[in-house]
């Protein structure tokens, strides 16, 4: 985990966020700094805010809490099931956090994909983290990381396709290269895509099953969408005392 400076930038006017009180050192950005990106010529900014807060990288990230999870006498099994009724009577609890497969183990149907798809880069000079939001020109977003910089994106919500799309690529680079320059010079190193659980809102819930008259808690805790590690620790604290 490290600290890292966001900047988030808008083609339109923009109110604060809800949460600009929560994060440390935030302001909007200034006449001078919006004229300033303005320059690139792609994107015609109007509003943005700067602020900072902390990053987490996944992949170093959760095998630490899969480690710590074995070391406080946690047991790993790794099974395909396809309905609940196969872990009654063998567990106290069952806490459902299999995302998009809850549109089928826990029969929702308002459980929908977000295909999303990026780039890593070698381009250590880039510091800090940026983000544009444009309905008509696309989102993009540049995200140092202590190996790499993550770039993208391109989301398309109901799409259940996880397969890398070369054109999708292709465009999303040109955008990033055009708001900054630089990456033209930068290795690709990785594409990826994945497809993120989302639904209306969120579900942290209990509920329970019941198996030949015996009842076994469930708790859920699914659907967080892109902002799975923005919310995994509250939602974790949230199911656990239910």
């Amino acid at each position: 985990m490290h600290s890292q400076l966001f900047c988030n930038i808008l083609v339109r006017p923009g109110v604060d966020p809800h949460w600009k009180d929560l994060a440390l050192f935030f302001r909007r950005v200034t006449d001078r700094e919006i004229e300033k990106i303005n320059e690139n010529g792609y994107y015609n900014i109007k509003s943005g805010w700067f602020f900072t807060t902390f990053f987490l990288n996944c992949e170093t990230y959760l095998p630490w809490l899969i480690t710590r999870f074995k070391k406080l006498g946690g047991i790993v099994i790794q099974r395909r099931i396809k309905d609940f009724s196969e872990l009654a009577g063998k567990y106290d609890c069952i806490v459902n956090c299999s995302g998009l497969e809850s549109y089928k183990l826990a029969n929702d149907k308002s459980v929908y994909p977000i295909r999303g798809q990026l780039a890593r880069v070698e381009a250590p000079w880039i510091k800090h983290f940026l983000s544009f939001y444009s309905k008509e020109k696309g989102d993009t977003y540049i995200m140092p990381r202590a190996t790499d910089v993550v770039v993208g994106i391109h989301n398309v919500s109901n799409s259940w396709d996880n397969q890398v799309d070369e054109k999708i690529h292709e465009d999303t680079m040109r955008r990033i290269c055009t708001v900054m320059p630089s990456l033209k010079k930068a290795l690709i190193t990785k594409k990826w895509c994945g497809l993120r659980p989302a639904r209306p809102a969120v579900r942290v819930e209990s509920d329970s099953l019941s198996i030949d008259g015996k009842e076994t808690p469930v708790i859920h805790n699914y659907g967080h969408g892109g902002s799975g590690i923005t919310l995994h620790l509250g939602c974790a604290l949230d199911a656990t005392r239910m």
